[in-house]
């Protein structure tokens, strides 16, 4: 009696059923998710990373330019940076990175407006010869993406000019 239903002779359709049980197909459900949620968090991850990476390249480079540009002028000329600025690198204070200076030309990508830098100018003397430590800070200080994605809070360098012998 195992084998037939309630109204007769009718085989139960469950017991020579081809298809899938209901909590079969809940456990392949969650199976699903399970490997759906890692990929998802490797991928955020992923891009995460690439996003830190990006940001801190950019201001590696906001901190590069001064250091660049203060080599062209030479020695002297950044000796009196303290007291005589040069165009938009104003020395031993906080200031907001533009996306375009109008007085050097320089057009930077839109996000550097998230950054500010600071650039501390200190002489040195090694054997008589005279030098400029030039160290450049560069730091997120508007909430946003750089922000939000950028684990180092700063991000420093710096370099040495030389005084040129005579």
């Amino acid at each position: 009696m195992d084998n037939f239903s309630i109204l007769g002779d009718r085989i139960n359709p469950m017991i020579n059923s081809k298809g899938f049980s209901l909590i079969e197909v809940l456990v392949s459900i969650l199976i699903l998710s399970i490997i759906s949620s890692g990929i998802f968090l490797f991928i955020t991850g992923a891009n995460r990373s690439s996003m830190d990476s990006y940001y801190e390249f950019m201001a590696l480079q906001v901190a590069r330019e001064p250091i660049e540009i203060f080599k062209c002028f030479g020695y002297e000329r950044i000796a009196k940076a303290a007291t005589d600025p040069i165009a938009d690198y104003k020395i031993n204070q906080w200031q907001n990175v533009l996306q375009y200076s109008s007085q050097t030309g320089i057009d930077r990508p839109q996000e550097t407006e998230f950054l500010e830098r600071n650039i501390e100018c200190t002489p040195v003397n090694d054997s008589g010869i005279k030098g400029v430590l030039i160290k450049v800070t560069v730091r997120a200080f508007k909430p946003g993406k750089i922000k939000t994605y950028v684990r180092r809070g700063e991000v420093d360098f710096s370099s040495i000019i030389w005084e040129q012998p005579q």
